[in-house]
């Protein structure tokens, strides 16, 4: 029988979620090959605060500040790190998706007032350890 837990585990929980991150991280960044890249793309809380937790999956507040704090534990270098990125919501369709990231990247300084998601790159050492 399911019972309702208390809001009081809220804490424990996101602190199993940010060790669930790190660890896919660190699984990621292990099958990398040496100078491999590991891309992440996402909502940036910062710049979402009113809408963020409007999607089921939106459960881990992120930046570009902490996902690349979590990949620099990684033994990774951090190549590029930009907070604004994207438009928020990309579920639009594959088309018209494509489309506007098509635009992003042909006028980037459109992303300073529009952008919302993050954009970290980080880069495995080339000894690869």
């Amino acid at each position: 029988m399911n019972k309702l837990r208390p809001g009081s585990e809220l804490p424990e929980d996101l602190q199993k979620l940010k060790h669930v991150l790190k660890a896919t991280l660190v699984e990621a960044f292990r099958c990398l090959k040496p100078n491999g890249r590991l891309v992440a793309l996402g909502p940036n809380i910062k710049y979402l605060t009113a809408t963020y937790w409007d999607f089921f999956d939106h459960y881990l507040p992120l930046t570009e500040l902490s996902v690349a704090e979590f990949m620099s534990l990684s033994v990774s270098r951090i190549e590029q790190s930009i907070g604004r990125f994207l438009t928020y919501t990309m579920s639009l369709g594959y088309r018209r998706a494509v489309r506007k990231v098509r635009r992003f990247l042909k006028c980037p300084f459109v992303s300073r007032f529009f952008g919302r998601q993050f954009l970290v790159i980080g880069q495995k050492s080339e000894a690869g350890a």
